[in-house]
């Protein structure tokens, strides 16, 4: 069986057919982010993730430390159970049966606008610039500064106009009332009132940028609340106290008025029934009382006598003898009170007895008055003792006012700030300044439509990727092109590059293409330096090599060369010079050169000629390799119009950059003419920016390296 040696471009084609179902990720138009992706791309950026985030972070560190500091104080106080009563003898309950919603009223009195005044006021805090912006000082780059006075700009006359308005001078001046009120709402903000877990107890924070403040106005608060409790329960004391006072007066002097009817009837019945309580004063004890009061009379008489009036044993006799008639009095009006109610209370049982036989036997009803006045006496009388017992209560207890909460931890002056906390800022600064980095640079990627890599190039551009040219220090101009190649230690990994795209070229056709155009989507690619370089490679290997310099609108071949830009192709395909006269040999290089000659004003009628077709078909036959320099595709129809003649097109890409979309419509419109692009060249490559930035993992640049060390040491 005969071998068949295999199709080169077929075995080109399923390798890339391989990888790309290898790696989804590498289809053409994929560009999905996975987890590998962003890892790539953190490592191709760190420098610049690294260099940005310090930046930013220094930043973030300069407003942290300008920043005010801000110190924090906390007081505690127990509520207790409301404001007692103090007409219930119910005066102890404690605060057990405080519930939830009791602890958020007390909340809300401790934020209220009252407190906050009383607070302001007591603390000064109008005369404070911290808490009062009208004392200060105008910054003049402030953002409301610089809106104010944009519109000043917009209310001003304009020019040549006079306008005199009388000033107002209080327009600008806050009133004594908005000035409060903007106190008060600052002071309110850094007021903090809530309570602590499930417990009774509730906590006052008060931050400030002065520790004192902080600490007196937390402790302020605090003080204000309890007092304004002691002040409260003042007040429902003296009410209540002059409720009680006044029907106490009121009761007294009905139980007053009814115990004396009461005993004006008592006696009325005494009389009607003939009784005489005169008997009823012979009791022993006031007998006995006489008879000593006679003794200290006698003995007082014969003490004047002896000792005279203003003696000492006279005074102490005659008041210990006014002492015992105060005793009998009050003696005989206790046993006369006493024989009198009992006698009544027995002359009434008679009487109403004897009425109520009377009233069963007659059937009427007698008079009961004195019975309905007892009664009425006797209620008199315990509403009377319930009014002094109370009043006697309210006594005690308005002797020790106190509050119904208390302070049970007071404020001490902070000794570090609350804010900013700094390491903790700075660090969190940090972070945001990486993740931000990071996320700008994933959205810079994601919109980024550079070609950067060869994998980028055959993925977008769905082409072969023929190889990278390294960028060339010295290479300004290309008239530099000679010259490296005369140096050809110092730039082996370039013509090492040129070597690798002149091998995948002569592979992409069954047959090794002879004629090879190199074009570029837009100028600047470096499609001719490029071109230029691969006549210098390929006649290097001995091949006779020529090129022509299709640019007929902006020629630069002749320059590379060192040549005169006349004769050349124009003259041959217009004037009808020999071929003979217009190739021109370089011989340094010893490739054939074919400038572009004079101007013509219709390029792409002589490059669509049926002799520019003769005269590559001639070269073909006459020169192993044919390069041709072509305008490029996007700038005139030249390179269109040549794509079909050639048997190969490279598309040269400038690395970072070449818009994919550009190069995609370049390379459309070649395959529109039905050209053989053999694939891209990436051109002017940063190699050791690829390598740190690791931006191509497919074609490995060390590969290229240790070829050009090799190429090196053979030519030593």
């Amino acid at each position: 069986m005969e071998h068949v040696p295999a199709d080169p471009v077929r075995v080109i084609r399923k390798s890339r057919d391989v990888r790309q179902l290898a790696n989804p990720s590498r289809a053409p138009g994929h560009r999905d982010f996975d987890i590998w992706t962003i890892f790539e791309i953190l490592l191709r950026y760190w420098q610049r993730i690294t260099v940005v985030t310090i930046l930013l972070t220094g930043l973030a560190t300069v407003i942290i430390y300008r920043l005010q500091p801000l110190y924090s104080a906390d007081a505690v106080v127990l509520a207790s159970n409301g404001e007692p009563s103090v007409l219930t003898s119910d005066n102890a309950r404690g605060a057990n049966d405080y519930n939830s919603d009791a602890l958020q009223t007390e909340v809300q009195i401790l934020t209220s606008r009252v407190i906050s005044e009383q607070t302001v006021a007591k603390l000064e805090l109008s005369k404070n610039p911290e808490f009062n912006s009208v004392l200060q000082p105008v910054n003049k780059w402030a953002l409301s500064t610089l809106i104010d006075r944009f519109k000043a700009k917009l209310s001003a006359p304009p020019a040549g106009v006079n306008m005199v308005v009388s000033p107002d001078v209080n327009a600008n001046k806050p009133t004594q009332e908005s000035e409060l009120a903007n106190v008060l709402r600052v002071f309110q903000s850094r007021l903090k009132v809530a309570t602590v877990g499930k417990s009774q107890a509730i906590r006052i924070t008060f931050v400030s940028a002065d520790p004192v403040t902080a600490a007196a106005g937390a402790n302020t608060v605090a003080e204000i609340y309890q007092q304004r409790q002691i002040d409260a329960k003042r007040q429902a004391y003296d009410n209540s106290v002059g409720w009680v006072s006044k029907h106490l007066e009121e009761a007294q002097n009905r139980l007053a008025e009814t115990q004396a009817k009461l005993v004006e009837a008592r006696k009325a019945v005494l009389a009607k029934d003939g009784a005489s309580i005169e008997e009823v004063l012979r009791s022993p004890l006031i007998q006995s009382l006489r008879q000593h009061q006679a003794v200290l009379k006698q003995t007082l008489a014969s003490l004047k006598d002896k000792f005279g009036p203003a003696h000492p044993d006279v005074i102490s006799t005659q008041a210990e003898l006014e002492s015992i008639d105060t005793s009998i009095q009050s003696e005989i009006k206790k046993i006369t009170d006493q024989m009198v109610y009992d006698v009544g209370r027995e002359q009434l049982d008679v009487l109403q007895t004897s009425r109520r036989l009377t009233e069963l036997q007659t059937g009427t009803k007698g008079d009961d008055s004195l019975g309905v006045m007892e009664r009425q006496a006797a209620v008199e009388d315990s509403l009377y003792r319930d009014l002094l017992k109370r009043s006697k209560t309210m006594e005690v207890q308005g002797n020790i006012p106190s509050a119904t909460s208390e302070i049970i931890s007071r404020a001490d002056v902070p000794i570090a700030p609350v804010f900013p906390k700094k390491k903790i800022l700075i660090a969190l600064s940090f972070c945001f300044s990486a993740l931000l980095t990071a996320i700008l640079t994933f959205v810079f990627e994601r919109r980024n439509r550079f070609i950067v890599s060869m994998e980028q190039a055959e993925n977008w551009l769905d082409a072969e990727g023929l190889g990278m040219i390294p960028a060339v220090s010295n290479m300004r101009s290309i008239t530099d092109v000679g010259q490296i190649f005369s140096k050809r230690k110092s730039h082996a990994l370039y013509s090492e590059s040129l070597r690798s795209v002149h091998v995948k070229l002569q592979l992409s056709r069954r047959h090794p293409p002879r004629s090879i155009m190199f074009t570029s989507a837009v100028p600047g690619e470096g499609k001719s330096s490029t071109a230029v370089a691969m006549a210098h490679l390929v006649a290097s290997t001995g091949r006779k090599t020529v090129i022509v310099d299709c640019d007929l609108r902006r020629p630069s071949v002749h320059a590379a060369f060192g040549m005169d830009l006349k004769p050349g192709l124009c003259e041959h395909l217009s004037a009808g010079s020999a071929l003979s006269d217009v190739v021109r040999c370089h011989q340094q290089s010893g490739v054939a050169v074919i400038t572009a000659g004079d101007e013509h004003s219709h390029p792409a009628d002589l490059l669509r000629s049926q002799g520019m077709a003769d005269l590559l078909e001639t070269l073909s036959k006459s020169y192993d390799t044919v390069i041709i320099d072509s305008p490029p595709v996007h700038a005139v129809p030249d390179a269109l119009v040549l794509a079909s003649e050639v048997d190969a097109v490279a598309m040269v890409v400038r690395w970072r950059k070449t818009l994919a979309p550009v190069a995609q419509r370049a390379l459309h419109s070649l395959a529109g003419t039905g050209a053989h692009v053999g694939g891209v060249v990436l051109s002017r490559v940063d190699v050791k920016r690829m390598i740190r930035q690791k931006l191509d993992d497919y074609y490995d640049y060390g590969a290229l390296k240790y070829a050009g060390n090799t190429a090196k040491n053979i030519q030593a």
